[in-house]
This record gives structure tokens, C-alpha cells and sequence, in this order.
């Protein structure tokens, strides 16, 4: 499997529908060949030099595109383009472009207008190649005259802004190619009948799902529409940029043998989001993977969405691993919440889980004032999960650190007592503001407290496994060197060196008990 393909709307000409009427005159095997090279003779002779081969289909080069931008054939991309296919009478019979559907009458102003993406890399041997595949891993080779008359080179790639039209056989268009909701024409097209596609590339993404949820500012909404694709027992998802190992694939496989007698109706599995230098997970927690088909798999939240746990929830030890690529809009999550606060006319008008992630985003962007209200409000509120509850309390401190305010940093961690029994990060965090205070043997207190509990606690919520053993560790070794226990600082740094072999911080605390005449 290795890097998963997103489950988002696979809209070719494949998978689109129509209750439109069907025209009569189709044309029977292969005639349909011979009929589309006598219209093009009689209607279009200027494009019978643009013929090519692969496909038997003819091209007309409306635009070039930017030129700057590389070539689709280049590159293994998820392509966004407008396209509307008619017959050779000229009716309408695929449009996925809004303007053509505004001018049919079928466009309202409750039609959700989806991108229409599809997948242009390497295909398996034997997969059915259709035109606009074709069009667009292959250079489009043009016919001098008519190259010349264009002033474009005798062979065209494809690129984003580039628009032309192809003029199809049968025998490169899906058997199923007709209109979807809002957009279908006056007609269906059979698989009998040639297609003139007029293609438009409107852009390229290595996440469409996460492209499209950002037009619409609504990822819940992108999810579910892809859901109620499914037709399977259980829905599993993936981004675009998560990965599962081969190790993690074995498991998931004997999982899938299983579920016809466990029966469950959402499976959590691990989600790593963070990673250390060695690239091994830092940061991971459990969330919904696989869950049964049914009216309550349902997303919720236009950012940050979620599946709330129903009926028989079990955790299973397979691990996803995010590995986002590149930078995306790191303004996206943050212009969302702003909109919705602007919607709704105050903050308090978000979910809980909104309140406690807008103040997230608000660290994030380093408005650390901004955060820490937002934070000590929605500790104020009785509705939150209280690990997000526990990281809000955490991520207020840090709010007041980078403002110079210490005495308040602990006043946000003593909240986050109130919650229970403290898990290892918030007794690191405890430990960190006495250590950063020089009062080491309070700080020695709290780190001892983060081994404790490491060992005790469970993985619920959010699991930072270097809290449970090298942090805790490393800062003890610190803790005793200054309060002048050497031997025990030596100790307790080869104790974090267990943890993780051949760290830089471990390297240095052993020259330097090296040079005062230490030994592990």
C-alpha cells in the first residue's frame, strides 16, 4: 500500500450520473470511429493534422497555459479541471464547470459546486486509459499548418491554464460517462457515441481532499459527501499524506480478518502527528479509523472534524504515521475559525472542541495574548474534554512564558490539577517552572512525578512518549549536576541515553562528566 491515495471524490468520466433522457442515434461498434473522422472532414478539416495516434482523438490548442508551471506528464498529481462534454449535435451531456451549469438552469444556490479531480500518474498495465489521461501524459502533437497559423510549437504539454478540446472516439470514453446532480446536460451520452470535451486546468494538488475543504471551509462536510460513496461494511479513511508501514499494513490485514466475528462499530487506531530527530513517532494519539457504515458515521466540525465513538468502540495497536508535505495555508485553519466567529457574532457560539482548537491556532500564529484568553475561557466552560482541558492549562502557560509572565504560566499549570491525577507532560511542565526559577530540588519533586505516572498511565489522550522517560531523565541529570550530585547526574544521563541511543544532549553530558572526571 504504502503512500494511500485520499478517499476523496474520484470524479472521472467514470463515476458521474444522469437521469437525462438518451439521444437515438447511437452509433454501433466500431463505425463510431469512422463516423467521428467523416464529422471532423465535414466540420472541422483544419484539425485533421492534430490526429493522434494513442486514442485516435483530434485536438484543438485553445490556450497554452503558464508556461512557468511544469508539464502534468512531469509529475504524479491529482489535477483540478473544468470540463464539458457534448455530442456532435451539440448537446450537453457532461458539465463540470459552473458556468455552463448556471447557463443550463441547473446550478442553485444550494448546489455545493465539488472540484472535479482526478489521479494523473503511472497507471497499473491494463488500466483503461481514457482522453483526458491521454491528453494529459502524452504530448499533444500538432499539425505544422496549423501550429504555424496558432504560433504554438508542434508539440503541446499540458500545464495548469492550459485549455483545449478533444474530439473522442467511443473507444477512449467511459462507459459511464454521463452528468452528476447539478450539472448534468440536456443529455446522456452512451458509450456508443464520439465526445467533444472542452478541458480547462484549473490547478493541481497532492491533497484534494484538503484543497476542496478549503474552498468550501467545510471539512466535515467534504468527508461526509465522500462517505456516502461508500458501499462497504465499514468505512475506513486517509489523508492524502498519511502513510501506513508494510509492519502496520500485516496488522491491519489480520484486523480485516476478524471484523465479520468481533463485529465492531468503530476501531481507534494510533494517528502519529509528531516525530523526533530519528524520525521515529514523538507524538501520537488514538482516534476513529474504521467505523461500520451507518446514519451515525457521521463527521462533525468544519475544521479539526471528528467522528464521535458509537456502540462497540475498540482500540487496535496499528499505527498511522501523517507525514504532511510541505507547508500547505498555515493561515486555513485560523481564517475558518474567524469566519465562524464572525457567523455565529461571539466566540462562545463554537463548540466546545472549536473553542479549545481556535485558541491552538491563535499559539500557533504567536498571538499569545489572543490564545491565553481564549484558553481561560474555555477552561471556564463545563462542556470540554478534559485532555483537551489538560492541554489548554498547558498551552496557557506557554501563552505566558513567551509574555514574560511566570507567576501566571503556573497559575494555568496548578489548573490543570484540578483535572485528576497529573500525567508526565504536565509534571514536566511543573518541573520545568521550578527548574527555570533555580529551584532544583522542587523541580528533582515534579520530574520524579513524570516517571511515576509515565509508567502508570495508559494511552489516552495525547501521548508524548519522550515525557515518560528521556525528558524526565535528562532534566534530573541537569537538576542534580546543579545542585552539585554529580554522580547522580552521570546516573540519570545514562539513563536517557537508554531512552534514545545517540543523542547530541547525552554526547555533551558525557564530555563534560568526562573533563571533571566522571565515569558512567
Amino acid at each position: 500500500m504504502g503512500r494511500w491515495l485520499p478517499a476523496i471524490l474520484l470524479f472521472g468520466l467514470t463515476t458521474l450520473c444522469s437521469c437525462a433522457e438518451e439521444p437515438d442515434n447511437a452509433y454501433p461498434g466500431n463505425t463510431q470511429n469512422k463516423a467521428l473522422k467523416a464529422w471532423m472532414t465535414q466540420n472541422r478539416p483544419d484539425l485533421l493534422e492534430n490526429y493522434q495516434e494513442e486514442g485516435e482523438y483530434y485536438v484543438d490548442v485553445v490556450s497554452l497555459g503558464d508556461l512557468a508551471d511544469s508539464a502534468i506528464l512531469e509529475t504524479e498529481s491529482w489535477v483540478w479541471y473544468d470540463i464539458t462534454g457534448r455530442d456532435l449535435q451539440g448537446n450537453i451531456s457532461v458539465a463540470r464547470d459552473s458556468v455552463y451549469a448556471l447557463q443550463q438552469g441547473t446550478f442553485t444556490p444550494y448546489t455545493h459546486y465539488v472540484p472535479y479531480y482526478q489521479f494523473y500518474g503511472e497507471l497499473a498495465s491494463g488500466t483503461f486509459k481514457e482522453g483526458t489521461y491521454l491528453a494529459m501524459r502524452n504530448p499533444l502533437k500538432l499539425g505544422e499548418t496549423y501550429a504555424a497559423q496558432k504560433g504554438f510549437p508542434r508539440e503541446v504539454e499540458l500545464r495548469v491554464g492550459a485549455e483545449v478540446v478533444l474530439y473522442m472516439p467511443a473507444t477512449i470514453i467511459s462507459t459511464e460517462a454521463n452528468g452528476d446532480g447539478g450539472y448534468e446536460g440536456q443529455y446522456a451520452l452512451s458509450a456508443n457515441h464520439p465526445m467533444i470535451a472542452r478541458i480547462k486546468l484549473v490547478g493541481r494538488s497532492s491533497q484534494p481532499i484538503e484543497t476542496e475543504s478549503v474552498a468550501v471551509d467545510d471539512f466535515a462536510a467534504a468527508r461526509n459527501f465522500v462517505f456516502q460513496k461508500g458501499t462497504g461494511d465499514y468505512l475506513f479513511w486517509l489523508d492524502a499524506d498519511d502513510v501506513i508501514t508494510e509492519e502496520e499494513q500485516k496488522k491491519l490485514m489480520k484486523l480485516k480478518m476478524r471484523l465479520d466475528q468481533e463485529k465492531p462499530d468503530v476501531v481507534m487506531m494510533k494517528y502519529a502527528v509528531g516525530y523526533d530527530g530519528s524520525g521515529s513517532p514523538s507524538f501520537f494519539f488514538y482516534r476513529e479509523r474504521l467505523l461500520r457504515r451507518c446514519e451515525r458515521a457521521v463527521w462533525k466540525g468544519r475544521i479539526h472534524e471528528v467522528i464521535e465513538p458509537f456502540g462497540k468502540t475498540v482500540r487496535e495497536d496499528i499505527l498511522i504515521e501523517h507525514r504532511k508535505i510541505g507547508t500547505g495555508d498555515p493561515d486555513r485553519n485560523l481564517r475558518i475559525f474567524e469566519k465562524m466567529i464572525r457567523e455565529k457574532g461571539k466566540i462562545a457560539g463554537l463548540t466546545a472542541r472549536e473553542h479549545y482548537y481556535y485558541g491552538k491556532e491563535l499559539y500557533y500564529h504567536k498571538r499569545y495574548k489572543e490564545a491565553a484568553g481564549v484558553f481561560l475561557t474555555y477552561l471556564e466552560r463545563s462542556d470540554g474534554w478534559h485532555i483537551d482541558r489538560i492541554d489548554a492549562c498547558r498551552h496557557g502557560a506557554f501563552c505566558m512564558y513567551q509574555l514574560g509572565k511566570r507567576d501566571e504560566a503556573l497559575s494555568f499549570l496548578l489548573m490543570g490539577l484540578r483535572e485528576g491525577i497529573p500525567g508526565p507532560e504536565l509534571c514536566c511542565d511543573l518541573g520545568w517552572w521550578f527548574f527555570s526559577g533555580k529551584r532544583y530540588a522542587d523541580a528533582e519533586f515534579w520530574y520524579r512525578q513524570a516517571l511515576k505516572t509515565g509508567r502508570l498511565a495508559g494511552e489516552e489522550g495525547f501521548i508524548m512518549p519522550e515525557y515518560r522517560g528521556y525528558i524526565p531523565y535528562l532534566q534530573l541529570c541537569v537538576c542534580h549536576d546543579r545542585m552539585g550530585e554529580r554522580k547522580k547526574a552521570c546516573w540519570y544521563n545514562e539513563l536517557a541515553e537508554r531512552c534514545h541511543p545517540g543523542t547530541e544532549a547525552c554526547r555533551k553530558n558525557r564530555e563534560y562528566f568526562a573533563r571533571i572526571g566522571m565515569r558512567k
